[in-house]
């Protein structure tokens, strides 16, 4: 899980009023805020803080979450398991106030009985401030769904999905049955193939309310439109081109939108095979409903955010841009660059997407110029808008 979407034991500090509704209260949580009924919580107590795109397990004590619909009306039945997608947590406006995320009592989701402990209760532990309890609680991170996805076999070198239809397991154990003489992923259909050598990584970025501290007052950083699409990442390695998405690698002659957008594209391919075993990294559009940033279905685009090296050291933000000068590749589109100013971070967070679609954008990315290196990392964080999450989840 990315240490952005723990799910951290927090100390309650401070419980203001809500201006607009007296049965309501605001809960201050790191850099975000949360709304609570009145007297749910005072200071000093424990909590486990739940952040926006987090995914809760199918107990009762989440159910409120998905048992209604948007409007307040009760929900029938699932016909099986709950999907993900109503068991995501998210941001929504309460009486003119966003409550970023879900805080619940330490002592509600953390006992013998709702951890499935109740049979050794000697045995259980309460965490302490400060603990991370994703795990123990089966919280996970939120990833939007890819369009035309295979995930019943993998590439190597990446993480593992199992099937999740019938027939992905089909393919799965007729691959394995036959010992690998007849591969339904080869040839005879599918869209995924074996990872390159030296796997490019999975690119992630945290988020900015968990490290407010990163970026100092009057340094210099670029700071850039956050795209809501789907991940890309495309690079010219022995002897072939590869495309993939955010976790799998997608076949020459597949159909898929990482592959059609490449080839709308064709100098991003021509870049790579300029620059051998150098990565791009993007966003594919259109694949997420009410995103399409000007891309259509059959002409979808690809915004680059990233350049990574052959010694797999990442090129700076302004940098990698001038690296592909040459060529007709569209990057995302800059919003600041500057000197560091906290306060002027809702002006570039919030707004009508620059890439000429007719929505709202994401949110964004910011990066120190040059790059920086922290205990944590690279300085890149993001900030995704409240307004985002509304709209996201309202469809």
């Amino acid at each position: 899980m990315d240490s952005s979407h723990r799910v951290e034991v927090i100390r309650i500090a401070e419980v203001k009023p809500h201006p607009g509704a007296d049965r309501l209260e605001l809960v201050p949580v790191k850099g975000f805020q949360i709304v609570a009924g009145k007297g749910q919580f005072k200071v000093g107590d424990l909590a486990a803080f739940i952040q926006p795109d987090s995914v809760v397990p199918e107990k009762d004590i989440y159910k409120f979450l998905w048992e209604r619909d948007g409007g307040g009306n009760v929900r029938p039945p699932f016909d099986g398991p709950v999907p993900e997608k109503y068991r995501r947590v998210t941001v929504k406006k309460l009486r003119k106030e966003y409550s970023e995320g879900l805080l619940m009592p330490l002592k509600d989701v953390c006992n013998p009985d709702t951890l499935g402990a109740a049979n050794n209760p000697e045995e259980f532990v309460m965490p302490q401030e400060g603990d991370d309890i994703a795990d123990w609680l089966g919280i996970t991170h939120w990833n939007p769904p890819e369009p035309d996805e295979i995930s019943a076999r993998v590439s190597v070198k990446q993480s593992k999905i199992w099937p999740r239809s019938l027939k992905g397991w089909m393919y799965f154990l007729s691959y394995w049955l036959s010992f690998g003489l007849y591969d339904p992923w080869g040839d005879l259909g599918g869209a995924n193939e074996k990872a390159p050598e030296n796997t490019p990584p999975i690119y992630d970025v945290e988020a900015f309310k968990n490290y407010q501290n990163t970026f100092i007052p009057g340094e210099s950083v670029v700071i850039t439109e956050k795209i809501h699409g789907s991940n890309f990442r495309a690079v010219f390695c022995g002897g072939k081109f590869y495309v993939g998405s955010r976790k799998l690698w997608k076949k020459a002659k597949s159909a898929n939108v990482w592959r059609r957008a490449a080839s709308e594209n064709p100098d991003i391919e021509r870049w790579c095979r300029d620059n051998p075993n150098c990565v791009l990294y993007g966003e594919v559009v259109p694949t997420q409903k009410g995103f399409d940033y000007g891309a259509t279905a059959d002409k979808p685009k690809v915004f680059l955010f990233d350049v990574r090296k052959t010694d797999n050291s990442w090129v700076s933000k302004l940098e990698a841009r001038q690296m592909t000068v040459a060529y007709s590749i569209e990057w995302v589109p800059l919003l600041q660059v500057g000197k560091w100013n906290p306060d002027s971070l809702p002006f570039v967070t919030d707004g009508p997407t620059k890439t000429g679609g007719k929505h709202i954008r994401e949110g964004c990315v910011i990066c120190t110029v040059p790059d920086r290196y922290t205990h944590d990392g690279r300085a890149q964080l993001k900030v995704v808008s409240d307004a985002y999450y509304e709209k996201s989840t309202s469809e």
